[in-house]
């Protein structure tokens, strides 16, 4: 029997970008938090955990090819519900409902 080894790797967020918050802290950005709100907001999906994490990424991308290293939470907030809208307008909607000022 053979061991396979697998690694994944990914870029450390939370070391290298910040979000500033509405308060005007700056604080280590953390994809489970965005990942939670895109969840919350895709619950009537089946796939949600699949199609939040799929979607979290597309924001990460998004959001990360616009920005320096700090990120308003407005911005983050505005491009997740871009990126919802043309998903799930349901899911948009709620997203704005809850998440978006």
């Amino acid at each position: 029997c053979k061991a396979v080894f697998t690694s994944v790797e990914s870029a450390d967020l939370a070391s290298t970008l910040a979000v500033l918050k509405r308060s005007g802290n700056l604080e280590p950005f953390q994809r489970d938090i965005l990942l939670l709100s895109i969840y919350d907001s895709l619950k009537h999906r089946k796939p949600a955990i699949t199609d939040a994490s799929d979607l979290t990424d597309t924001i990460i991308q998004q959001t990360i090819g616009k920005q320096s290293a700090t990120i308003s939470t407005e911005h983050i907030s505005q491009t997740a519900h871009a990126v919802l809208s043309k998903f799930d307008h349901a899911a948009a909607v709620h997203y704005q409902a809850y998440f978006l000022d």
